[in-house]
């Protein structure tokens, strides 16, 4: 998980990271292919968003896509732009992010993606999120933060119930018929401490004593 400090430091000026509708090159899913073509060429973007008559996303659209739709066995039939709409040969799985996605969330999808759809509770389009800009913020946090922050190496700690207490377990099984001397103590120990892998020294203990 992200840490809060992290995430808000990415967020800061969020209307430079995300891109409104206005600014952003979009198709109707009912545009012919030729009217696709020339927007792609003019806009000079890999991927488009296209959206339906209410305003919603419903697909992604690039020259590849539309090329392979009229591209034959051995040549590429321009007379087919007119022919088909966008709709026939738009990408229709893609992610889509609202204003509360978590940046996690944001980042993991964006190592697939150049760009995210962003859209409201109707799934409206809104605007979008670019893998450019978030590597831009990424880039600047990581080569400034120690001029605001000194990072402190966190102590490895051992947890120690998984470390067995050698110690009770000779003193829980210790009467005066087990141990009579202090040799005898050290050897039960040593057993204990051989065999105690994979389980507890148990009250089968007595039977581990060297004689």
């Amino acid at each position: 998980m992200i840490h809060k400090r992290i995430q808000e430091l990415l967020l800061e000026d969020r209307d430079k990271l995300f891109i409104d509708a206005e600014k952003v090159a979009i198709l109707q899913d009912d545009h012919t292919l030729e009217h696709a073509m020339l927007v792609l060429t003019n806009v000079r973007y890999s991927l488009i968003p296209v959206l339906n008559k209410e305003n919603k996303i419903v697909g992604l659209i690039s020259l590849a896509m539309i090329l392979h739709k009229i591209t034959g066995v051995e040549q590429i039939h321009m007379n087919q732009l007119g022919k088909y709409k966008v709709r026939d040969v738009m990408r229709t799985e893609f992610p889509i992010i609202h204003q509360d996605t978590q940046v996690e969330d944001v980042l993991n999808e964006l190592v697939d993606e150049s760009f995210i759809c962003i859209g409201n509770d109707e799934n409206e389009f809104v605007g979008i999120v670019t893998r450019k800009e978030l590597l831009k913020r990424i880039n600047f946090m990581v080569h400034e933060l120690t001029r605001e922050y000194d990072f402190v190496e966190k102590e490895k700690t051992i947890d120690r119930k998984w470390i067995p207490n050698f110690a009770e377990e000779v003193d829980y099984y210790e009467t005066e018929n087990s141990f009579q001397s202090s040799r005898g103590a050290m050897e039960r120990l040593e057993s204990c401490r051989r065999h105690h892998h994979g389980h507890r020294c148990g009250h089968n203990l007595p039977h581990l004593v060297l004689s």
